[in-house]
């Protein structure tokens, strides 16, 4: 049995994890998300599968994220941290002081406050895990292959969440975490786009895939739905 926190639990990716491992009725999965009220597909899912616990999280506050882990009592073997914002939509428009903030609030800041919170819960779990999502378009090498299909704010804020996970997982690396951030491929959701190559499904099934073979060989590194690792 696995305990299994995944924020953006309502839509996307986040969804498709829940769907993916509350499969197996022995693992708890709490579902996190900004409007339970509002998340019609997560509250139906967790209608037919119990082992779903819903759960009402803002990563962009302190309090929220006080107030969830205070009330998680449980180890957690793997947090994955999902929830994340697009931003601007091209290189052709520098974004506001405070559209970057948010941004950046969302991405970086929310995930990091995430791992922190719950540090007592995942040292108590066996598996000790951290997923942070993060981007292609946050790797300073990668880049030039992607450009113009990116934007100043999303790719800043993805490399800041990049060299955070690095950060914490040096941190943390003698207390045998697995610690690592996450490309998940071009996914069709909201912020990845009709034209995107993976589905949430395909892609959070080749998540699940990879994570089973995970071990603290690979803290701290930058690494896509299929295991290989990729340049900062």
């Amino acid at each position: 049995m696995l305990s299994i926190l995944i924020t953006g639990a309502n839509r996307g990716l986040g969804l498709a994890l829940v769907k993916q491992y509350s499969t197996n009725l022995a693992n708890h999965i709490i579902a996190c998300c900004r409007a339970p009220e509002r998340a019609t597909k997560l509250q139906e899912m967790a209608k037919q599968r119990s082992n779903i616990s819903v759960k009402m999280l803002d990563v962009c506050q302190d309090k929220s994220i006080e107030a969830l882990a205070q009330s998680t009592q449980q180890p957690i073997d793997i947090l994955f941290n999902v929830a994340g914002v697009i931003g601007s939509s091209n290189v052709d428009r520098v974004p506001t002081t405070q559209e970057w903030l948010d941004v950046l609030q969302v991405n970086i800041i929310g995930p990091l406050k995430m791992m922190n919170a719950f540090l007592p819960n995942i040292r108590q779990g066996t598996r000790k895990l951290i997923i942070n999502f993060s981007s292609i378009s946050g790797s300073i090498t990668l880049i030039d292959r992607i450009y113009p299909h990116c934007s100043y704010d999303y790719s800043s804020s993805k490399a800041g969440l990049n060299i955070c996970t690095r950060m914490f997982a040096h941190q943390f690396a003698s207390e045998k975490m697995t610690i690592v951030a996450l490309h998940p491929g071009w996914v069709k959701t909201d912020m990845g786009g009709p034209t995107a190559l993976l589905t949430p499904e395909e892609s959070a099934t080749s998540i699940y895939k990879l994570v089973n073979s995970l071990s603290h060989t690979h803290n701290g590194k930058f690494i896509d739905y299929l295991g290989r690792e990729l340049p900062w």
